[in-house]
């Protein structure tokens, strides 16, 4: 009985062997005619290119929204430095100016005022000056009592403060104390501008009397805008200082790059502020414009093939997969799994080993081909 046994068990073994065998030549068949060829010529004319499978290094982004913004140093509210009378606009809005540039021209009877303290210092300076030393000289003679000496140092020290204290508010206005010891008294003062840029609000009037604390004109300079952008709290993992970000405004495309990421998140928005640098000529661009940006958070080198290399029947994807050999050129279908599309590329996840012989160009010529071969057509 168990020799009997025995042999059914071997029996079985061979069958299954053969139909194992007979699967696999019958797969083997299969792949060897699921093949498309093309005579040299053929070959020529079809477009057809062959490269060793590619790579491409694709990169992950972050989408994100926001608003051109300028730096606080590139934004100036002009204010008159002293209480006086608009009596000359020299710029309208628009216009581009420079730092130190005359805006406007104010005057007021304060000014002369002022020079003429100046002035009057001077003198009674010098004549404060002489009669120090006089009584510096009696008291080292003991001439004279103390009290008199001291009463002369305080007030020769209190003029020479006033001297100095006039003298720099003059020179804070644009006076030369120098001149106006020499009776060069100027009667207008000039408004200048704090920096370089675009006069973009005039609120003064002629004849308007300006305070110090009101506002006369508004300069930016659009030259350093930045991108301020919100970034939600799931994606603060994935920002980076440093990296690079494609900026849209408008019609304008920009290069850029994170060069600040906020610390403080909004409770309302769940997002923080992030400031991106922009690269080029910004000319054209202003302040407040909605910004697009698209923050290269991952690069990924990965197996690709240009799109022109992929074609898709139903829900499938090939590649064609060329092997060379003599005469006739032949290329083999290849189903493969894709992944991300990129720059005219495809990410391939699976089917397609390295060092393998792809077509780049023409994939779908090779796929006309193969079906008309598969429903049997010349």
């Amino acid at each position: 009985m168990n020799n009997i046994a025995c042999a059914l068990i071997l029996l079985a073994l061979l069958a299954a062997c053969t139909r194992t065998n007979d699967s696999d030549q019958s797969e083997e068949q299969e792949n060897d005619s699921a093949v498309v060829t093309l005579t040299p010529s053929q070959f020529k004319l079809s477009g057809v290119a062959v490269e060793t499978m590619p790579y491409y290094t694709f990169t992950g982004s972050l989408n994100v929204n926001g608003q051109l913004k300028t730096e606080p140093q590139d934004r100036a509210e002009v204010s008159a430095p002293m209480g006086a009378n608009v009596k000359r606009i020299l710029v309208t809005e628009g216009q581009r100016v420079s730092r130190g540039q005359v805006l406007a021209l104010l005057s007021h009877a304060d000014l002369i005022d002022m020079q003429r303290r100046l002035v009057q210092a001077k003198e009674k300076l010098v004549y404060l000056g002489e009669e120090y030393e006089r009584q510096k000289t009696l008291y080292s003679h003991k001439v004279n009592a103390g009290k008199d000496y001291q009463q002369v140092a305080s007030e020769y020290r209190a003029m020479q403060a006033e001297v100095r204290t006039t003298a720099r508010q003059l020179q804070l206005l644009g006076i030369s104390p120098q001149a106006a010891v020499r009776g060069q008294l100027v009667t207008e003062i000039a408004v200048r501008s704090p920096i370089d840029g675009t006069v973009e609000h005039v609120a003064a009037a002629l004849g308007q009397y300006a305070d110090p604390t009101a506002k006369l004109f508004s300069i930016v300079n659009n030259n350093r805008l930045y991108a301020d952008v919100l970034v939600y709290e799931r994606d603060l993992g994935k920002l980076r200082v440093g990296q690079k970000a494609k900026v849209t405004i408008g019609d304008t495309r920009l290069a850029g790059r994170v060069k600040s990421i906020g610390g403080i998140l909004d409770d309302s928005s769940k997002a923080v502020h992030a400031r991106i640098a922009i690269d080029g000529n910004k000319s054209g661009l202003v302040a407040g414009m909605y910004v697009r940006a698209s923050i290269v958070t991952i690069t990924r080198k990965s197996p690709a093939v240009p799109d022109d290399g992929i074609a898709t029947d139903e829900s499938r994807s090939f590649v064609f997969i060329y092997k060379p050999g003599k005469g006739k050129k032949t290329f083999v279908p290849r189903v493969v799994k894709t992944g991300r599309k990129e720059n005219g590329m495809t990410e391939i996840l699976s089917g397609l080993s390295q060092g393998e012989l792809v077509v780049v160009q023409g994939a779908y010529t090779l796929m006309s081909e193969w079906k008309k071969h598969e429903v049997g057509e010349e």
